[in-house]
């Protein structure tokens, strides 16, 4: 899949959204969370870049993703934003999505299903999004640099 780069340097950034690496993050009652990290390119000397800081030492790991997950994973954080409204769907006025561009390009044309699911997500709110390299979002209680990442933001009446 990277053959030709691993050889000569060049751009893995299509190749490695469905694989990319991540860090531990930490546990959530018994269950590891995973920090993306994308790679993005290797060097002619073979070196990896990321989108991501890596600290030396580190452990990584190599993860797998599908289509149909980075569709349907949008619409249920939407879901889980809009349930977090105080007094639920009646107060929801709308909504801020940020879906990864590395997703964006992962998922080709069925970004129409993925704004469906979003739509769905929001019960039928109106929303805005936008596709970013290199996101920010909340994992296990803390504000991070991610990458790969789907957030949501409601807005109430």
């Amino acid at each position: 899949m990277i053959a030709s780069q691993l050889e000569t340097g060049g751009s893995i950034l299509a190749e490695t959204t469905m694989f990319p690496l991540a860090v531990d993050a930490g546990r959530v009652d018994g269950i590891t969370h995973y920090l993306l990290v994308h790679p993005e390119s290797v060097s002619a000397n073979g070196a990896l870049r990321t989108f991501c800081d890596l600290q030396v030492g580190a452990r990584i790991f190599a993860m797998k993703g599908d289509r149909t997950r980075l569709v349907d994973r949008a619409g249920r954080v939407a879901g889980q934003a809009r349930e977090s409204l105080h007094e639920g769907q009646r107060s929801l006025a709308g909504g801020i999505v940020v879906y990864c561009g590395g997703c964006k390009l992962a998922v080709g044309d069925d970004i129409a299903l993925v704004a469906e699911s979003v739509w769905q997500g929001m019960g039928g709110a109106p929303f805005i999004g936008c596709f970013t390299f290199g996101e920010q979002g909340r994992l296990i209680a803390h504000n991070v640099h991610g990458n790969l990442m789907i957030s949501a933001v409601v807005l109430s009446q």
